[in-house]
């Protein structure tokens, strides 16, 4: 079945780790044509066509903390999918390498919405699954111009892109058919700094 959305997944094709979730979580997409998007990365930020100016965290949990060079990558990777939408002016899915489909899409569920946040991931300080913006969401191109002309209008960036895009989306549970897959042996792709 192919939907309506491009679906971008975004990986790193030399990333061993990377790799590792995305040949995990890739047949769950069996039915969907899904694009590997190769994502930006510490090494190839420079290269951007556009740089983005990056501040201290300003969010509850990391205020003060600097954004760690992957982190500033994610962002990158984030942002030229929403410059992609606005190109091909078509609504587009965003999944990371490590988001798991759980139940079946429903898009016509949200064709009426800019955007909506797909993924799940659980939370041990909650004791509940919360939604994780990042890790899949569904975006409009009207929605993707309004995310780039915001961070456009900021002198710096303050927030991750989690907490950025989660105020523009519909992050409705029953929306949410994908999961995040974490394998604890195996670790993440994404270094945080700390305090």
């Amino acid at each position: 079945m192919t939907i309506d959305p491009k679906i971008y997944m975004i990986q790193m094709s030399t990333n061993k780790i990377s790799q590792h979730y995305k040949n995990l979580v890739l047949p769950s997409w069996k039915d969907y044509n899904v694009h590997l998007y190769e994502a930006v990365t510490p090494e190839t930020i420079e290269k951007q066509k556009i740089q983005l100016t990056f501040n201290t965290k300003h969010s509850h949990s990391s205020f003060g903390i600097s954004f760690s060079e992957t982190e500033k990558a994610i962002w990158y990777s984030h942002y030229n999918l929403w410059e992609i939408c606005i190109q091909i002016n078509k609504s587009i899915i965003v999944l990371e390498h490590d988001m798991q489909l759980v139940d079946p899409m429903f898009t016509q569920n949200f064709r009426e919405k800019n955007g909506v946040g797909l993924g799940m991931t659980y939370s041990d300080y909650h004791k509940a699954d919360i939604n994780l913006p990042c890790g899949a969401y569904y975006i409009t191109p009207h929605l993707a111009k309004v995310l780039v002309k915001t961070v456009h209008k900021w002198d710096d960036i303050k927030i991750n892109p989690d907490g950025y895009i989660k105020k523009f989306l519909d992050t409705d549970r029953t929306n949410w058919c994908v999961t995040q897959v974490i394998d604890k042996k195996i670790g993440t792709t994404i270094i945080h700094n700390k305090k």
